[in-house]
């Protein structure tokens, strides 16, 4: 009866490989794939199904077993069943669970194996396997139309099927004999973890659990899981293992929480948490979709957390300081010429000119820091995890750090304008003797400032890939390429005018070159003392 049990009572489906004939098992997890094999181990194989019915292979023949009705797994039922006709023409329900479940749905009388079967799951539990109790009964004909009719009705259920269907199953899994219980090994990973066994550790099961996460002990909870250096909650509900989650996430002063999993039952868990990472195998693709970042194994959370963590806390860093800086550094340019204009609100940049700042000239500099660069080696970072720490102490970004850069930005600014002013006086004669308008003063200044803020792009970056060398020869070769080409062509269809006749007296002055050469050396030198 047990191994005929393991045989029938599944969803797998078998496939006969084409290569050496055996049969493959497909199953919705690996559990249910191991039971399977396990009985085919124990002489009891499952070789085909149908819509109705499976056959399985017995003591050397085959016996066509049908299939009335399947009650599935879910985590709140944390059983599944099915109802099945043996060849003989009987009808019986055969069911397998966690022991909490199936113990508490036993018949009272009948049971001569309940003792024997709890000291095995102890003994399984203590070595860490999992344990799943089998169970069956024998259904009555009449039985079994009366439950039919209940469970065809939920089944045709529009709203709340489920629960519908989790009701009809509750009123035929009644009145169990208890065959035996089974126990998997749930096999770590290369690179796992082991169970941190210290004395100062809280372990907690689910049904402990459920009375723990109530509104007026939750924090009691909370509390003394914080006095302790782990806290193991086994046997819980996905809805547990989200609720825990959100209880640190909620009420831990600046703690950030990490959920990994691999399975659908961890689904809650990862989106609860701050980060989530799921992992992709034999579980299935479910936490993976549903997590912020997917790896193949375990293992590989150290290099994702040390390795990739490390440089993307560094990146992000520099970004958002590089963009408000580069941004103040062109802008505060106009608030310096505010000062000489009265305040007139005219401005200094030709305006679709100074549009293209954050689209072209001054793009590439920020994607290279934000994508491509390492502070420091994959190796070093891997091997020295104290590193690590340089984020849970903000060292990067952080008030000071923000300050710093905004200071900066005034510092540059400031140096290109008054360098420029002072170098122009009242206006720049021209080879051809004019006088420079306003407009070409304000591409000298533009040039200036996206040959500064790609010095120091330059300075910030640590590692250098063909990408980082574009992104800073680039922008500058864009700007002396396309502005010659916009100032010329521009006018010509009656945009921007006023760079009408700009290009040749710009490229001409020595003032240009010059200052494009010194002004940037001199804003730029404090900040590559100072590194």
């Amino acid at each position: 009866e047990f191994c005929t049990l393991l045989a029938v009572c599944h969803t797998v489906i078998p496939e006969v490989s084409e290569e050496d004939g055996t049969i493959v098992y497909q199953s919705a997890s690996p559990d249910e794939g191991a039971l399977v094999k396990g009985a085919v181990s124990l002489g009891y194989e499952f070789t085909t199904r149908r819509p109705k019915s499976v056959t399985i292979r017995a003591n050397g023949r085959d016996e066509e077993w049908e299939i009335l009705n399947i009650c599935e797994f879910n985590s709140t039922r944390k059983r599944m069943s099915a109802v099945v006709r043996d060849p003989r023409g009987r009808i019986k329900l055969y069911v397998k669970g966690a022991d909490t479940v199936i113990l508490e749905r036993l018949a009272r009388d009948g049971n001569p194996f309940v003792d024997a079967t709890s000291m095995y799951l102890e003994e399984y539990a203590s070595e860490g396997l999992r344990t799943l109790c089998i169970a069956c009964r024998d259904v009555s004909d009449r039985e079994y139309e009366e439950w039919s009719e209940i469970y065809d009705r939920a089944a045709t259920t529009i709203n709340n099927r489920q629960d519908a269907l989790d009701r009809a199953a509750e009123l035929i899994e009644k009145d169990l004999f208890l065959i035996g219980a089974t126990a998997i090994e749930d096999k770590l990973q290369d690179g796992d973890a082991e169970v941190d066994l210290e004395p100062i550790a809280l372990i907690i099961d689910g049904k402990s659990l459920t009375y723990a996460l109530e509104d007026d002990i939750q924090m009691v909870l909370l509390e003394l899981a914080c006095l302790c250096k782990a806290v193991i909650c086994c046997r819980v509900s996905p809805l547990q293992k989200a609720l825990v989650v959100k209880l640190v996430k909620n009420n831990v002063h600046d703690a950030v929480t990490l959920a990994i999993g691999d399975g659908a039952n961890d689904v809650g868990m990862i989106q609860a948490a701050h980060v989530g990472v799921g992992i992709s195998g034999m579980e299935g693709l479910q936490a993976a979709r549903a997590a912020d970042f997917a790896i193949a194994q375990f293992r590989f959370l150290r290099k994702l957390l040390l390795v990739h963590g490390g440089w993307g806390y560094s990146r992000l860093s520099k970004l958002v300081l590089y963009s408000f800086y580069k941004n103040i550094a062109l802008y505060l340019v106009q608030l310096w010429f505010a000062f000489d204009n009265g305040f007139s609100g005219q401005t200094i940049f030709e305006s679709w000119v100074q549009s293209a700042y954050n689209v072209v000239f001054a793009l590439l500099q920020p994607v290279a820091i934000g994508i491509f660069d390492q502070f420091v080696s994959a190796r070093m970072l891997d091997r020295y995890p104290q590193m690590y720490k340089l984020g849970q102490r903000s060292e990067f970004y952080n008030h000071w750090a923000f300050l710093s850069w905004i200071l900066n930005s005034f510092y540059h600014s400031f140096i290109a304008y008054f360098l420029i002013k002072w170098a122009t006086g009242e206006s720049i004669i021209l080879l051809n003797g004019k006088f420079a308008n306003i407009w070409l003063v304000g591409a000298i200044l533009y040039t200036i400032i996206v040959v500064v803020i790609t010095l120091k792009a330059m300075l910030t970056i640590h590692t250098w890939v063909w990408f980082t060398r574009l992104a800073v020869f680039g922008s500058i070769a864009l700007w002396m390429i396309l502005f010659p080409l916009y100032a010329t062509v521009g006018p010509m269809i009656k945009i921007s005018e006023e760079l009408d006749g700009l290009v040749s007296p710009m490229f001409t002055a020595p003032v240009f070159w010059f200052s494009i050469l010194i002004v940037p050396v001199i804003a730029i030198l404090r900040d590559f003392i100072w590194k």
